[in-house]
C-alpha cells in the first residue's frame, strides 16, 4: 500500500505539475500576444509620432503623415500632422512675403542676391556667361515728389510688366 500511496501522490504531483505548466504555458501567450498589441497600437504610433516631431525640428518638410488608429495616440498624431501642415504653409508665405517686392510682387533684393549666387557658381563651374542689367529711371525722384508716390508706383508697375514680357523662362527681374 505504501507503494500505492507513491504511485498516487507522483500522478497528482505530475497532474499539479502539468496543471500549473499548463497554466504558466497560458499565462505567458498571453502576455506575448498583449505585448505584441501593446508595441503595435501604442509603441510604433508613439515612436513614429516621435519620429515626426524630430523631422519636423530640423526642418524636414518631406515627413509622410502616419494616423495609426482612431485613439488617443492616432488623434495626436492627426492634430501634429495638421499643424505642421498649417505652419508650413505659413511659413512658405512669410517666406514669400520676405522675398517678394510688395509693390510690383517680383523678387526682392534679398531674393536678387540669393538666386544669383547660385547663378555666379552655376556660370563659373559650367564656364558660361552672366549678364547683368541694370534699369533706372532718371529723374524718378522728380516724378514722385512732382505727380505723387501713386504715380510712381504706377510707372513702376508699368516697367515691370513691360520688361517681364520681354524676359525668358530662366531669367531674373528684381527690385
Amino acid at each position: 500500500t505504501t507503494s500505492n500511496n507513491i504511485k498516487i501522490s507522483n500522478d497528482e504531483i505530475y497532474t499539479l505539475f502539468s496543471r500549473v505548466f499548463f497554466t504558466a504555458t497560458i499565462w505567458l501567450l498571453i502576455f506575448i500576444v498583449a505585448m505584441l498589441m501593446l508595441r503595435k497600437k501604442l509603441l510604433i504610433p508613439i515612436e513614429s509620432l516621435t519620429q515626426a516631431i524630430s523631422s519636423f525640428k530640423v526642418g524636414d518638410k518631406h515627413e509622410k503623415p502616419t494616423i495609426f488608429y482612431n485613439d488617443e495616440v492616432g488623434l495626436m498624431t492627426q492634430k501634429f500632422h495638421s499643424m505642421k501642415t498649417n505652419l508650413d504653409e505659413k511659413f512658405e508665405a512669410l517666406k514669400q512675403l520676405a522675398l517678394t517686392d510688395p509693390l510690383t510682387q517680383i523678387k526682392n533684393r534679398r531674393a536678387f542676391f540669393d538666386i544669383s549666387k547660385e547663378y555666379l557658381k552655376l556660370s563659373s563651374r559650367n564656364s558660361h556667361h552672366l549678364s547683368l542689367l541694370m534699369l533706372d529711371i532718371d529723374f524718378f525722384k522728380k516724378v514722385n515728389d512732382t505727380y505723387g508716390h501713386v504715380v510712381g508706383d504706377e510707372i513702376l508697375k508699368y516697367l515691370v510688366n513691360t520688361v517681364q514680357d520681354s524676359l525668358r523662362e530662366t531669367d531674373i527681374l528684381a527690385r
